[in-house]
């Protein structure tokens, strides 16, 4: 299971710790943060409630170690798609 327990450690994870460019690492964890408030959304117009801050928490346990991996590929696409588009602008 994950080792995450919270937006603390996945910051630490995917940007102070990562071996990759630190950009790359903001990106992906935008993209997982993204993902927790979709879930809060999602939690809040079935319950009528915003999830408490032991559910977020138990949120981030849950997730496999391959969240991980996933949010670093999306990143990873994300910012190469944005790159071919400022080349192609600077390229007109």
């Amino acid at each position: 299971m994950s080792t995450l327990s919270g937006p603390e450690d996945t910051y630490k994870l995917l940007v102070e710790q990562s071996q990759d460019n630190w950009l790359y690492g903001l990106v992906a964890f935008a993209v997982l943060e993204e993902q927790r408030i979709e879930w809060m959304r999602h939690i809040e117009s079935r319950s009528g409630s915003l999830p408490s801050s032991q559910q977020i928490r138990d949120w981030y346990q849950q997730q496999p170690d391959s969240v991980l991996l996933r949010v670093r590929g999306t990143a990873e696409n994300a910012l190469k798609v944005y790159a071919e588009e400022i080349a192609a602008t600077i390229e007109e």
